[in-house]
């Protein structure tokens, strides 16, 4: 197979496989989404708490003012953010006594979190370095875990707690009770009365699918259930989840994977017409070399233009002696250099331009 056809092929597959992960990962990978069957996904630990007789409810709108008597749990990062009113009515319903679990992000806070932070009275603590550039230590990096050591009293059976380690975390207020420290005696989980309310603050990457089935986890998990209540209202709206999607907005995403096929497709025709080789291989002409008959044929042609016939004929006369030693012209030529005119000047040249040919064929 040629190498424009395999060059072809490549493309091929890699906008089959771009299309299939379009297709195949719509809805399903919303980091802390309990709809998420991904690895940052909390589907199994919705599954678990269903299974323990909890009600979970799925928000698909903003917080209102109606919710009261359930705990709301709101996990970041979220995948849409409207407007502050969506904070300023969470504080309301912490403020109004109700329950918040806030799951914070390992990643680097984005604006509706920090804001949010800032409306709980919270402060937070930097807990990481930048990643490093080389690539082996920022997988190192990227992958390193966080085991939390539970507080005493929480009893001698009380098993560590893992969780990636985060780039930042909330700092426990004063009133806080510190459930579980990370390294450097870090506030990692903790539980704080606000106004009326109160607020259990954890790490959304311990409740992941891939983190819930540790022991510490699945015991955190077991007594954050008694700790909510038997009724979960669990924010969706925010990892994308709506409760009546417009018309435009429902082909939307399908208008944007059409595009990005039909333009694989364009590119794919560019990387086929590219490979192909148009026409023959180009191969540069041999130059050629100039003989003496061409070049006395253009001084005779220049000196014609300029009208000085004689002095022209004697220095083409020398000069031909010049390039050629043993060329060998006839005494009655000379004495017509003198006399000679604007017809008599080219002719001269191609006599001259003669002579070497008919010595050497008559050798």
């Amino acid at each position: 197979m040629r190498r424009s056809h395999w060059l072809a092929v490549a493309a091929v597959l890699l906008v089959v496989l771009s299309a299939a992960v379009l297709v195949g990962t719509r809805g399903e990978e919303a980091e802390s989404s309990v709809l998420s069957r991904g690895a940052g996904g909390w589907m199994a630990a919705r599954g678990y708490l269903e299974g323990r007789g909890i009600s979970i409810s799925l928000l698909d709108r903003p917080v209102g003012d109606d919710e009261a008597g359930r705990t709301l749990v709101v996990a970041f990062p979220w995948q849409r953010f409207e407007a502050p009113a969506s904070l300023d009515k969470i504080e309301r319903y912490v403020a109004s006594g109700g329950t918040l679990v806030y799951a914070y992000s390992r990643s680097p806070h984005t604006p509706p979190e920090d804001e949010l932070i800032e409306r709980l009275r919270l402060a937070t603590r930097r807990v990481r370095s930048t990643p490093p550039l080389h690539p082996l230590r920022w997988r190192a990096f990227v992958s390193e875990e966080w085991r939390l050591a539970a507080d005493p009293g929480l009893g001698k059976n009380a098993q560590p707690v893992v969780t990636a380690a985060p780039h930042s975390v909330p700092l426990a207020p004063y009133s806080a009770r510190v459930l579980y420290r990370g390294p450097d005696d870090v506030d990692a989980i903790f539980v704080f009365p606000f106004r009326r309310g109160r607020v259990f603050v954890l790490p959304a990457d311990m409740l992941s699918n891939c983190r819930v089935s540790s022991p510490g986890n699945a015991d955190l998990l077991e007594s954050l259930a008694r700790f909510t209540g038997p009724d979960l209202l669990v924010d969706e709206y925010h990892h994308g989840l709506s409760a009546s999607v417009p018309a435009a907005a429902g082909h939307s995403r399908t208008v944007l994977d059409l595009l990005v096929m039909h333009m694989g497709f364009l590119y794919v025709l560019a990387v086929v017409a590219l490979a192909r080789r148009f026409g023959p291989a180009w191969r540069e002409a041999p130059a050629i070399a100039g003989s003496t008959t061409a070049l006395l044929q253009g001084l005779g042609s220049m000196h014609d233009r300029f009208k000085h016939h004689d002095e022209a004929v004697a220095r083409l006369i020398s000069r031909a002696r010049e390039i050629d030693p043993q060329l060998s012209l006839p005494d009655a030529l000379v004495p017509r250099t003198k006399t000679a005119g604007p017809r008599d000047l080219l002719r001269i040249a191609n006599e001259i331009g003669q002579f070497p040919q008919k010595r050497s064929s008559r050798r």
